[in-house]
């Protein structure tokens, strides 16, 4: 190996962990940053990278936006998508935590105290959030509900008066109810017309 590539190689692993800090951080907008700018000599050294970027992710129980569910090697191939590097199965290859996900070692137990109370910690944010968010919807099912009873009502005012115009305009269409309208007018002028003098 050159001298170069060996420098090359510990410029990525300094990348690393810039990318680390920033995960440790909770700087989404960083690490995103440094997937989107950062360029690797090889594809097997990005993996290399990534794959113990995605690994700590995993063990550390980092906030990436990852589902709990998600195994190294899903990360890994995620992360390297993200830096615009194609992902095919045997550049992966088969290690013994990639099939680990952070739910199967919460599981399995494998977690240190540290990293369970952080998970803990993070499982009861999380819960405090959603029942924070299903308390601002069945506020808002409620008030939906309370406008809804005032539309009916409002429907069946509505209805009513429209049904006491259609009576009116019925009346008034009749022969003694049109001659007594006309005699008003008449009157109505003549009154007008006498006043203007």
């Amino acid at each position: 190996m050159s001298e170069a590539e060996v420098g090359q190689g510990e410029a990525e692993v300094g990348q690393g962990e810039t990318a680390l800090a920033a995960l440790r951080a909770g700087d989404l907008d960083a690490f995103g940053d440094w997937l989107h700018t950062t360029r690797f000599a090889t594809t097997s050294a990005a993996t290399a990278v990534l794959h113990s970027l995605a690994a700590a992710i995993v063990t550390e129980g980092l906030d990436a936006g990852f589902a709990p569910t998600a195994t190294v090697d899903e990360i890994t191939a995620t992360l390297m998508g993200r830096c615009g590097i194609p992902v095919s199965p045997t550049a992966l290859g088969a290690t013994r935590d990639g099939s680990q996900s952070r739910r199967a070692m919460v599981e399995s137990g494998t977690l240190d105290d540290a990293a369970l109370r952080r998970e803990l910690s993070a499982t009861y944010d999380e819960i405090a959030l959603l029942r924070a968010e299903r308390d601002a919807l069945e506020s808002r099912v409620d008030e939906l509900a309370g406008a809804r009873v005032l539309a009916d009502q409002l429907a069946a005012e509505l209805e009513r008066d429209e049904w006491i115009r259609a009576r009116l305009r019925r009346f008034k269409a009749t022969r003694p109810v049109r001659g007594l309208l006309y005699l008003r007018r008449r009157v109505q002028a003549r009154t007008s017309s006498a006043a203007t003098r």
